[in-house]
């Protein structure tokens, strides 16, 4: 079980990011209003276990000559 002190920080951590996440919002719609230049939103935080590696370069063939051994068994 959740230490009851635990359970209280972890709660307000995340009012924490609540409130931030609000603030920025506001400021964002203040500036809307006033007519700047709008920012670019930042692309929500992927954790680097889930994040999808880069594509990698598609590997192209060389060309040799295979000989087979068609002979019957």
């Amino acid at each position: 079980m959740i230490d009851p002190e635990l359970e209280k920080l972890i709660g307000k951590a995340l009012k924490l990011k609540e409130l931030q996440r609000a603030r920025a919002r506001v400021m964002q719609l203040e500036r809307e209003l006033r007519g700047e230049p709008v920012k670019a939103a930042e692309p929500p935080f992927i954790p680097e276990f889930l994040a999808q590696p880069a594509p990698r370069p598609a590997v192209r063939p060389t060309l040799s000559v295979v000989e087979l051994n068609r002979t019957a068994a």
